[in-house]
């Protein structure tokens, strides 16, 4: 019998980065005859939980990425505040389906401004989720 009459599918073990995280996830191959030919399927990448990732680079002078994910669509909130707790700039306010983001914050206040050198904290909220984040701006 030849390999051509039968379908095989092998579960292997991929290594997937994820926001700065590294995850195992099963990749399905499937083939018929030889290995040449062969399509690989990833599963959904379609996040599981909310998550607010570290932004990077941190400290940071003069821009960040900062990356968050919903498993749902949700409305976000993600903001910037100093350490007495007062608003510098929304980053992002709205609805967004299931999956995983990325923005970048120009180090600058809502009128524009470049902010001072210091501590800020990065605040996600999405539905009951809350997550809090450090940044530091070296100028």
């Amino acid at each position: 019998m030849s390999l051509s009459i039968y379908t095989w599918a092998l579960l292997l073990r991929v290594r997937l980065q994820v926001g700065l995280r590294d995850f195992l996830r099963p990749l399905i191959v499937k083939f018929n005859g030889d290995l040449s030919t062969a399509v690989a399927e990833q599963p959904s990448q379609q996040p599981r939980v909310f998550d607010l990732t570290q932004n990077y680079p941190n400290p940071f002078n003069p821009e960040t990425r900062i990356k968050f994910q919903v498993p749902s669509t949700s409305v976000v909130h993600l903001e910037v505040l100093n350490l007495m707790n007062q608003h510098i700039a929304t980053l992002f306010e709205g609805k967004r389906p299931a999956g995983g983001y990325e923005i970048t914050w120009d180090g600058r206040n809502e009128s524009g401004q470049p902010v001072p050198s210091g501590i800020y904290l990065l605040v996600m909220k999405a539905g009951a989720f809350t997550r809090t984040r450090k940044m530091i701006q070296a100028r």
